[in-house]
């Protein structure tokens, strides 16, 4: 046992790096490629004054929103086609989903990678925010208004029920969690997963607070 510590020791630290280092970058690849399809659809539905932001994308959506509000449809047609503004908020967690995808695909047609595994998991955070507003609509304490998310803006402008969109995310949650888990290294998991969740918190704490306030105007 005493001869084999050093080499487990030196093998621990070696999963904990690994996984840390392969995290950090998560955070830009999960919320890039979510705002592009966001920005990709307002872009071909032509709506004005639209900009590309690091954690999100702009429009002047004022007027097109109160119109919604007052429920003048017409008046919100005019400014900008309300399936293509419906489509737009999907687009991003489309996108997401595909990045998942591409995650579980590149598990299963390489070798397990780090970044594969946390790139998936971190993309999918977003829906806890989806989740605890059904939960909270089905015992009557949904979160505020000022809340709002991709589906939900959806639903309010399709009147599909957000339970559906939220519902599949949860599904695609669950289904490529349990796949994925597969591929934390054996015998390891207790350490690969603490490094990859710090590596996690720490890669959406730098994007979110120091790299992208550099890029934001």
């Amino acid at each position: 046992m005493d001869a084999r510590t050093p080499t487990a020791t030196r093998a621990a630290w070696q999963t904990t790096i690994r996984w840390f280092l392969a995290s950090l970058p998560a955070a830009p690849l999960a919320v890039l490629p979510h705002e592009a399809g966001h920005y990709i659809v307002y872009w071909l539905i032509g709506v004005p004054d639209l900009r590309f932001y690091p954690m999100a994308v702009g429009w002047t959506n004022i007027p097109f929103r109160t119109a919604i509000a007052a429920g003048d449809l017409a008046g919100a047609a005019v400014i900008a086609p309300i399936w293509g503004v419906a489509s737009a908020h999907l687009a991003g967690p489309i996108v997401t989903y595909l990045v998942v995808a591409g995650c579980c695909y590149g598990c299963a047609r390489w070798k397990p990678y780090p970044l594969f595994v946390s790139l998936a998991y971190l993309s999918q955070y977003r829906i806890e925010i989806g989740a605890r507003h059904s939960v909270g609509e089905l015992l009557g304490t949904p979160i505020p208004d000022s809340v709002v998310f991709d589906e939900l803006q959806f639903s309010y402008l399709t009147d599909v029920p957000v339970a559906l969109p939220v519902g599949f995310g949860l599904a695609v949650l669950a289904v490529s969690g349990i796949w994925l888990f597969r591929f934390f290294p054996p015998g390891q998991k207790i350490i690969a997963i603490p490094a990859m969740v710090v590596g996690l918190v720490s890669s959406a704490v730098l994007y979110a607070g120091v790299i992208a306030p550099w890029f934001r105007p």
